[in-house]
């Protein structure tokens, strides 16, 4: 299992203990602090800048991202740069424009210290189990904190009002992100 939420979810449904073992993903041990490298790079003013990767499949929870956004003040200094979310675009009929919210394509693996160098926040509205989060531990590894909802996976390192915060799955709504 990649996780210790994966064993405890087959477990709860019928596989022997004893036949299950964790064997996490490789990733660096992630970091004890809620504090991105970008944070120090801020002049005054600049957007706090909330990072989403997980795509446009609709378990990934950008169609409770960009429901959340619309429900924001309009003059709230965020930028929410969101990889691969065309499909949800569509899905919503809807565009970026209006939100705070800027659509681009998802990024290569050999780019990943550079987007996190320009991350604030990352945020994952799954609203699907997951079992592990490579990018949540990827982040918090290079001091960035999450925002993830209570799907099993990224619970496991993200630390609740310490490397980042823990919501309900499908509740992203403006009040919650109003910790900005």
């Amino acid at each position: 299992m990649p996780s210790e939420a994966a064993a405890r979810v087959l477990a709860a449904n019928g596989v022997a203990p004893g036949r299950l073992a964790v064997d996490e993903n490789g990733v660096d041990a992630p970091a004890p602090a809620l504090r991105s490298p970008h944070w120090d790079a801020r002049a005054p003013g600049d957007p706090v800048v909330v990072r989403y990767a997980g795509g446009g499949n609709a378990l990934k929870g950008p169609d409770v991202l960009l429901d959340a956004l619309r429900r924001l003040p309009a003059d709230l200094p965020l930028r929410v740069v969101a990889h691969g979310i065309d499909d949800a675009l569509a899905r919503a009929d809807a565009s970026p424009t209006g939100l705070p919210v800027e659509a681009v394509p998802a990024y290569a693996p050999a780019d990943l210290q550079a987007v996190l160098d320009d991350t604030d926040v990352l945020v994952l509205p799954s609203v699907m189990r997951e079992t592990f989060s490579i990018l949540t531990r990827e982040a918090l590894a290079r001091g960035v904190p999450v925002i993830a909802t209570d799907v099993l996976g990224p619970e496991e390192v993200v630390r609740h009002d310490h490397n980042g915060l823990i919501l309900p799955a499908a509740v992203l709504t403006a009040p919650r992100l109003g910790c900005f």
